[in-house]
């Protein structure tokens, strides 16, 4: 398992989320920039410096009496490798966006002396794809960015009356409630709220 081989699944349509913020999308595939980076071939057992005890870890799990999940054997040699190379990948930016952070710190403890040297000339290589792509989107068919725009419209539609029939929910909710305490306390409830309407049901049937 590898980091270039893994996508988001996502629900907008691959064009889209290329016209969105330029990454590249290959048939069913979404990628993102720092999947690009190659380790150093010196660089030996990089997960073993993330997870110093990955080792052991698998071999309980491989042993009589350790764990033969399909989940365990999927964390040892699949899951935990692929997060030590994100890590590794993701921070070549963490370590100077957040030179203070504790993962920044430890990134530069377990790593070779030359990651930091290393980090800055994939910064730069990132940099000059992305200008790269950059230019790409903006040379990208009109029809596909107006296909963006209009999702976008629609989202806001959207979310727009969730929220109305949320607030409408609530208050018929509190309306309700507020006939039930009235039942409880013996007082007489003469009318009901216009927006309970007793001849209306809320099931599906």
């Amino acid at each position: 398992m590898t980091r270039a081989r893994c996508s988001d699944t996502q629900e907008l349509r691959y064009s889209l989320l290329y016209a969105r913020d330029g990454r590249i999308c290959e048939g069913d595939k979404y990628f993102v920039p720092m999947t690009s980076i190659k380790f150093p071939t010196e660089w030996e057992n990089v997960e073993s410096r993330i997870f110093p005890n990955i080792q052991a870890w698998k071999n309980h799990a491989a042993s009589l009496g350790g764990d033969k999940s399909k989940a365990a054997h999927d964390l040892c040699i699949c899951i935990l490798p692929f997060l030590a190379e994100v890590v590794v990948q993701d921070g070549i930016y963490w370590i100077d966006a957040f030179p203070d952070h504790p993962i920044s710190a430890f990134i530069l403890r377990v790593m070779p002396t030359n990651y930091k040297l290393w980090a800055r000339d994939q910064q730069r290589i990132l940099l000059k794809e992305h200008t790269c792509k950059k230019s790409r989107v903006r040379e990208l068919n009109p029809a596909v960015q107006a296909s963006y725009d209009n999702v976008h419209a629609e989202q806001s539609v959207i979310r727009r009356e969730q929220e109305e029939q949320k607030e409408r929910t609530e208050k018929v909710l509190a309306n309700q409630h507020m006939l039930i305490g009235m039942m409880q306390c013996g007082q007489p409830a003469a009318t009901l709220s216009p927006l309970v309407n007793p001849n209306h049901s809320n099931s599906s049937y």
